[in-house]
């Protein structure tokens, strides 16, 4: 039976609840982030032909600080802000094979990428017990990974599809041949990723680090 400590309840398990609580906690605090991003207009931004997002920051902030389970939880939240925005890909997506395809390209991928993050972080901390680099590679191999799981599901799935002719920077394509096609999608999501990951590299890793100081002192 729980015992009450200074208006507390705790019992045999008090670790692991108060443990519970700041998890949920970090959870609310982060998706609110990603929320406010998202509805506020400040997810992403243009770079050129270049749309990139910053959305994965929290995400690999949770997968760091939480554990796999933040990062899935956080991922899947950002897959469902994809569903909400609706971009051009997206809807030419979802008109090619709907639900399968854009339920792998979108949640399934935020999910899973999320939750690896926080295996990654989880198997450097082990080699790094300093953690000097840990931080920094878990974010950009994280970015990095998102990227390759959008575009291995992007030419699985609509690889044969002409729906994609539809997407406006492939209008000055000449040729309707798959490899320009998908030439010209990989090469504009290549330059997104090597901004992203930079980007997020940076900016998840000094938070995560703050972060991670902090409860460590506390």
């Amino acid at each position: 039976m729980a015992k009450e400590n200074k208006g507390r309840a705790i019992g045999p398990d008090g670790k692991r609840r108060v443990n519970t609580t700041l998890m949920l906690v970090q959870l609310a605090l982060l998706t609110a982030i990603m929320l406010v991003l998202n509805f506020t207009g400040f997810a992403s931004f243009a770079i050129g032909p270049v749309n990139m997002t910053i959305m994965w920051i929290p995400i690999i902030i949770g997968a760091i600080i939480i554990g796999p389970l933040g990062g899935a939880v956080l991922g899947g939240v950002f897959g469902i802000t994809i569903l909400m925005n609706m971009g051009a890909l997206t809807q030419i997506f979802m008109g090619i094979n709907f639900p399968l395809t854009i339920f792998f390209t979108v949640i399934i991928r935020g999910v899973g990428v999320g939750f690896l993050s926080g295996l990654l972080f989880k198997a450097f901390s082990k080699i790094d017990k300093q953690r000097i680099w840990s931080f920094e590679a878990t974010a950009l191999l994280t970015s990095l990974l998102n990227t390759f799981v959008f575009i291995t599901g992007t030419a699985l799935f609509f690889g044969a599809s002409a729906e994609l002719y539809k997407w406006a920077p492939l209008a000055d394509i000449e040729t309707e041949s798959r490899t320009a096609v998908f030439g010209t999608i990989f090469a504009l999501v290549g330059a997104q990723a090597v901004i992203e990951a930079v980007f997020c590299t940076i900016i998840s890793a000094i938070i995560a680090k703050s972060i991670m100081t902090f409860l460590k002192k506390t």
